[in-house]
């Protein structure tokens, strides 16, 4: 399962799944294709639940980040799959690669995915997500 902000199904699905004022697709600052998603301020961004998932399997979410200012963190995350919420913090003003490996539970079948700023008012942006059975 892909989601990239760059397909049209994808960027309808974003806000239905949860998506902040203060977040949009931005065509000029991109990791690659025409799309990236932006974030601006502290206590925006996006998530998306995946559903279907396989219980006790190991999945991979991952993604490039890039904030708008060093030392002001955007956060690529997931929780909701049977076990503790992760995040990955990123503060770089250059395309950072993120990649977090979890197992969903005994009897999950979702995870909730995200890119969020909870400080901050620099913008973010976020491209490439991806969420994949294996490690």
């Amino acid at each position: 399962m892909t989601w990239d902000c760059r397909t049209p199904a994808s960027r309808a699905a974003a806000p239905a799944r949860g998506r902040s004022r203060a977040t949009s697709v931005e065509s000029s600052v991109v990791h690659s294709g025409t799309d990236a998603v932006t974030v601006t301020g502290a206590g925006n961004g996006v998530q998306y639940t995946a559903t279907g998932l396989s219980p006790d399997t190991t999945y991979t979410f991952g993604g490039y980040l890039r904030s708008g200012a060093t030392g002001d963190p955007v956060y690529l995350g997931v929780k909701g799959y049977g076990g503790t919420e992760t995040a990955v913090p990123v503060s770089s003003t250059q395309w950072t690669p993120v990649w977090i490996t979890f197992t969903t539970g005994a009897s999950s079948t979702s995870a909730t995915v995200y890119m969020y700023k909870n400080s901050g008012t620099a913008q973010a942006w976020g491209d490439d997500f991806t969420l994949q059975p294996g490690s």
